[in-house]
């Protein structure tokens, strides 16, 4: 599903907890990318988590706030998930 950028944000301004996701063996675009979000829905009071299933490359971990970066474990209760920097197919 195909939606614009205005409607993605009407979208996550109607739900409170946000996992943000990119893809695996993350690059600078992924990490970068996720966090950026995850800072701007955190100003806006959204719980936000950033999720990464693999380890972040050491040279990546100066972005601010990488420390919050996660693994994912069990399951995980979200209103929404938002994968970043990925094919939409």
């Amino acid at each position: 599903m195909k939606i614009t950028l205005e409607e993605m944000c009407d979208e996550l301004q109607k739900v409170n907890r946000v996992v943000i996701a990119g893809h695996v063996i993350p690059d600078g675009d992924a990490v970068g990318s996720a966090l950026a979000l995850a800072m701007i829905l955190k100003s806006i009071g959204k719980d936000v988590r950033v999720m990464f299933d693999d380890n972040i490359p050491r040279n990546f971990m100066m972005m601010p706030t990488c420390e919050t970066i996660e693994r994912p474990s069990e399951k995980i209760d979200t209103d929404a998930l938002v994968i970043v920097d990925t094919a939409p197919d």
